[in-house]
């Protein structure tokens, strides 16, 4: 990545950092809200019965992926 853009980034990041720390919101409702989205979105896996079960974990890490968790210790030998 060039360095214009991780100066962008860092920039970004600082001033949502900021925002977040000034913003009065509720974190736990709003991670409560989160939580509960990404439960559905499993559980809507974990019916599907057109997947099997490896497509339904590789589904079910490609939640957490895109909310950028970490999901490690699944290896695929």
């Amino acid at each position: 990545m060039n360095l214009q853009s991780e100066l962008l980034k860092s920039y970004l990041s600082e001033m949502l950092s900021q925002y977040l720390q000034e913003f009065p919101m509720d974190m736990g409702c709003t991670t409560e809200y989160i939580a509960v989205g990404m439960l559905e979105e499993i559980k809507n896996i974990l019916e599907n019965i057109s997947l099997d079960d490896f497509e339904k974990v590789e589904a079910i890490s490609a939640i957490f992926r895109k909310r950028r968790i970490t999901v490690a210790g699944c290896h695929d030998f």
